[in-house]
């Protein structure tokens, strides 16, 4: 099973606010900002990883656990509640939020949608 792809503050140019990650390579992908005390996080984390399976290597998943990493300055990357679903362009800038239904559809057809990665594995 491919699984998320865990962000770190090594993996950020804070400065140009982009991810620096070799799954994007031509790709773009999602981050899912959250915290491990927050009951939407919970909720939403089967459907994220369920997702993430579905759609293998086609699409990456990222995650990023604000909790772990506090002294991460979310502020300067406009993360302001949880989860925060952002979607970054092939060069690792977030371009839009995701604000669709978090369901196991709600999020393939947003990445289809977004990415016009459709199909599935």
């Amino acid at each position: 099973t491919t699984k998320i792809i865990e962000l770190t503050p090594s993996n950020y140019d804070l400065k140009n606010k982009k991810i620096n990650h070799p799954a994007l390579k031509d790709k773009k992908a999602l981050v899912l900002y959250a915290a491990d005390w927050c009951g939407h996080c919970k909720e939403f984390s089967p459907v994220y990883d369920k997702v993430a399976s579905i759609l293998g290597k086609s699409f990456p998943l990222f995650f990023f656990d604000c909790v772990k990493y506090s002294d991460f300055s979310m502020n300067s990357l406009g993360i302001k509640g949880y989860p925060t679903i952002l979607f970054i362009d092939r060069l690792g800038k977030t371009y839009k939020s995701f604000d669709g239904d978090r369901t196991e559809n709600g999020l393939l057809t947003a990445i289809c949608t977004e990415a016009k990665v459709c199909n599935r594995k």
